[in-house]
């Protein structure tokens, strides 16, 4: 669920930081687990962990703005 996620943010034009897809999760997880799940969420690298353990199917990219004559 969470690598169609990204993924389709991405093929969007809405790649997701890593602090967005730490947010996407504790929400998944805290729906599925319910109190069991402790309230800060996730750990501090489980995205870094996450995309690398994924990294046939993501990738890490950096966006850079639009120039002025391009916008």
């Amino acid at each position: 669920i969470v690598i169609n996620y990204i993924q389709e943010m991405g093929n969007h034009g809405f790649p997701l930081s890593h602090h967005q897809l730490k947010n996407h999760v504790d929400k998944i997880c805290q729906a599925h687990l319910g109190s069991e799940f402790p309230e800060a969420g996730i750990g501090i690298n489980w995205t870094h962990c996450f995309v690398e353990r994924h990294s046939e199917q993501l990738k890490v990219s950096c966006s850079c703005p639009l120039e002025s004559k391009c916008g």
